[in-house]
């Protein structure tokens, strides 16, 4: 079976959903593709919410199996990236990882608005055992984190991350970009 070649895997976690409520597609992801593709990167999306629609079902324990089918459908060049990571979502982003780390040698990145705490982002590295954590919007910083690991893995660099630096778990400057956003507040 020949596999999909893409620089980027994006996947969007299983989460518990209360019965009866509908499927949100992944519009989060979709923007991240959209600002990878405008810089020349090949994406892929895997909705793994469609997999499982409870994170206690028998279906839930059965994910390791669908996803892995999955992810052998697609070869990653660059990273993957999970998101995102909510509370309702922890356990899903949590056998995602696992699931992926056995099956690539590739940099996970996590996104999302409790990935984006900078507190609850380093409390989870050695829970979740991903590598690097967007801190605020993703759009942008998911392609300088592509451009940083093409080139070298200058994660340095790369401004609104958290990453695993060999044992060592470092913490970036926010974006300038968002430095130069209108405060909410000062409208009030």
């Amino acid at each position: 079976m020949k596999r999909k070649v893409v620089d980027v895997l994006l996947i969007h976690p299983p989460f518990h959903r209360r019965r009866g409520s509908s499927l949100v597609p992944p519009m989060g992801l979709a923007y991240l593709a959209s600002s990878l593709r405008g810089r020349g990167y090949t994406v892929h999306i895997i909705d793994a919410s469609l997999l499982c629609d409870s994170l206690k079902n028998k279906r839930f324990r059965m994910l390791d199996e669908s996803l892995l089918k999955l992810l052998k459908t697609v070869k990653v060049n660059l990273c993957i990236g999970i998101g995102p990571c909510t509370t309702p979502a922890l356990l899903g982003v949590k056998k995602v990882i696992d699931i992926v780390i056995a099956t690539y040698r590739k940099p996970i990145v996590l996104g999302g608005p409790h990935i984006s705490l900078s507190t609850f982002s380093l409390d989870n590295f050695r829970f979740l055992n991903h590598d690097i954590s967007v801190i605020g919007e993703g759009e942008i910083t998911i392609a300088d984190i592509c451009d940083a690991i093409r080139i070298g893995n200058k994660l340095a660099e790369v401004e609104g991350i958290i990453y695993r630096d060999n044992r060592t778990v470092r913490e970036n400057p926010p974006p300038s970009v968002m430095l130069r956003q209108p405060s909410l507040y000062s409208k009030l």
